[in-house]
């Protein structure tokens, strides 16, 4: 009886920080496209939530394609960068079921967005695969293709 209540309070507690911590990553991803749209307007040409692969992290955050760049603002622990569109030399798109990115593969039924630059930094994204045709298109629409420029 008492390890049946122990394990009931322990599960119960952790749900409670779980339903706490997923509140309070949407409300921060939604603030962080709120002030993206609010910022740039009309320049804003696709905003969509993602996970960021870099190193050994997988953090969730907000991807955003300017008319000149591309946006990351992650959620936790890492601060936002920028990469230029004319700096792209390499894109390209992947299931993460069979990707080359280890840590893109625990996102399981997702989409992996990789980039390339001039000076050869790589950033890995992962999208929903309900997203995969809207960035395909606004990217085409921006002048990257898949492949290599």
């Amino acid at each position: 009886m008492v390890w049946g209540l122990l394990l009931v309070t322990i599960l119960s507690f952790t749900a409670g920080v779980s339903l706490a911590l997923y509140r309070w990553m949407k409300r921060t991803r939604d603030r962080i496209v709120e002030d993206l749209r609010e910022t740039h307007g009309a320049d804003l040409r696709y905003v969509s939530g993602c996970g960021v692969v870099s190193g050994y992290n997988r953090v969730p955050g907000v991807l955003a394609l300017l008319a000149d760049r591309i946006l990351c603002r992650p959620l936790l622990f890492v601060e936002g960068w920028e990469i230029l569109l004319h700096c792209v030399v390499a894109f390209h798109s992947e299931e993460t079921r069979t990707t080359r990115y280890a840590r893109a593969r625990k996102y399981l039924g997702a989409h992996v967005l990789a980039f390339r630059t001039d000076r050869g930094n790589l950033s890995v994204f992962v999208i929903r695969k309900a997203q995969v045709r809207g960035w395909e298109e606004a990217l085409g629409k921006a002048g990257l293709r898949p492949g290599t420029r």
